[in-house]
């Protein structure tokens, strides 16, 4: 989920609960594999829902390193096509 659709359901959340976004922002966001019910499950990222945004949004550390991998991807196939 992008950083405009997490602060878009973000917002919903906040106006339904009456909650304020500053207050939302310093909660635990968590998101996992499986039923989050279930002990098994598995946790992938777990910070606050303000951390969240910040490395989503442009120039945070997943839009850096979406943009370092992809470019690593692309010299790689061009390798490959190319040839050493």
């Amino acid at each position: 989920m992008g950083k405009e659709d997490f602060e878009q359901k973000q917002k919903d959340f906040a106006d339904a609960g009456g909650f304020a976004i500053e207050y939302l922002d310093g909660t635990t966001f968590t998101y996992g594999v499986g039923d989050p019910n279930n002990p098994q499950s598995e946790w992938l990222v777990s910070c606050t829902q303000k951390e969240y945004k910040e490395r989503n949004e442009k120039g945070g550390q997943n839009y850096v390193l979406m943009g370092q991998m992809s470019i690593t991807q692309i010299y790689h196939i061009g390798t490959i096509i190319i040839g050493n």
